[in-house]
């Protein structure tokens, strides 16, 4: 394991070979380190990673896993991925072989996670649940991927929840008037802020395809908004992608208490097809929103919960849950009625009534 000493910087490198996934030999050198030591056990590591040995730390493992996942998921997928290793998994697998994460030791990591504060309070069960994801999925891709023999997590059942969707926050619509018609108050100051808002509720789009909107994508005359694309902003680097799935491409007719306002926005403002609608922060629409409730005494909701009040409306209307799963952009009914069945309570007795009334000849 030759590592040499570089007397002009005072530093360690390493130089060796080893054979790629091809089989091929090749020259690997690696400088910059201020112990020997640490050139030693970079150069053992790395083999160890090459040859796809069960010795290696988890740390290696996520390195290599991580090249290939972030080239397969969008910006803020692979952002939010990264901090759940970050900050919960890695500081306690990281220098830990592989072979030895068994699930006695997760179950251990588990119990630390039960402990673990963030500001005062315990971690959500949402949080727990994408974090035991997180881990689960990097095992399994070692299985498909890295020749590891069976997913230590696979036996250990659930770890947390989702969040549970009877505590979802929605307003209403005399709610979401009495914040649209305070805005209002203020003229221009806040007109664009309350068009973004009017179409959040009465569209249900999402949050990222509202703020990838531009002016080409609404059509006044066969009033229809073309959902094709999704907005991310990530370390201050701003995305353009495709939707979250394939059933988020979509077009969504516009109601005419919105077709209005757009009209007198088409009218007012400088348009370019090119150019996005909606070129503001969502730290804005957050502000004025936390600012407003607590002004009228509303209860607090998020953003993206214009979305979920916009299809508890719809099925107040009793509308089709068909016609609401195509409209909100689901990929299958099935996770419609997974979101919303709380609210669709009354189908059943619905169903009933429309039976009972059924006039027999």
């Amino acid at each position: 394991m030759p590592v040499y000493y570089n007397a002009d910087k005072k530093t360690w490198y390493t130089m060796f070979y080893a054979k790629d996934y091809k089989g091929i030999n090749k020259k690997y050198k690696k400088t910059g380190f201020k112990k020997k030591k640490d050139a030693q056990q970079y150069e053992y590591e790395f083999k160890l990673k090459i040859s796809k040995s069960m010795n290696m730390t988890l740390n290696s493992l996520y390195e290599i896993y991580f090249d290939d996942y972030k080239k397969r998921y969008k910006p803020t997928t692979v952002n939010t991925t990264q901090t759940l290793f970050n900050t919960h998994i890695l500081p306690f697998f990281g220098e830990m072989e592989l072979c030895k994460v068994t699930p006695f030791v997760i179950r251990e990591w588990q119990n630390e996670i039960l402990e673990k504060t963030n500001n005062n309070k315990k971690l959500s069960e949402n949080t727990k649940s994408s974090l035991f994801s997180a881990l689960k999925s990097l095992f399994s891709w070692a299985v498909k991927y890295q020749g590891l023999n069976e997913n230590p997590c696979k036996n250990l059942g659930s770890f947390g929840a989702k969040k549970n969707q009877n505590e979802m926050n929605i307003w209403s619509f005399e709610e979401f008037d009495t914040f649209i018609n305070k805005l209002s108050e203020f003229g221009k100051k806040y007109f664009v802020e309350a068009m973004a808002f009017k179409t959040l509720f009465w569209t249900g789009m999402r949050v990222g395809e509202l703020m990838a909107l531009t002016f080409g994508d609404i059509d006044l005359e066969s009033k229809t908004i073309n959902i094709n694309k999704t907005f991310s902003k990530v370390k201050g680097k701003v995305y353009i992608t495709s939707p979250k799935t394939l059933g988020s491409k979509r077009k969504i007719l516009i109601p005419e208490i919105l077709l209005n306002d757009l009209k007198y926005y088409f009218e007012n403002f400088d348009i370019v097809s090119t150019k996005r609608i909606f070129e503001i922060k969502t730290a804005r629409l957050r502000y004025i929103l936390t600012k407003f409730t607590n002004v009228l005494g509303l209860k607090r909701i998020r953003i993206h919960d214009f979305r979920h009040s916009h299809a508890s409306y719809l099925l107040f209307l009793k509308a089709d849950i068909t016609a609401i799963s195509k409209r909100l952009g689901h990929d299958n009914l099935q996770t419609t009625i997974n979101t919303y069945s709380h609210l669709y309570k009354d189908a059943n007795a619905q169903l009933i009534d429309k039976i009972n009334n059924i006039k027999i000849k």
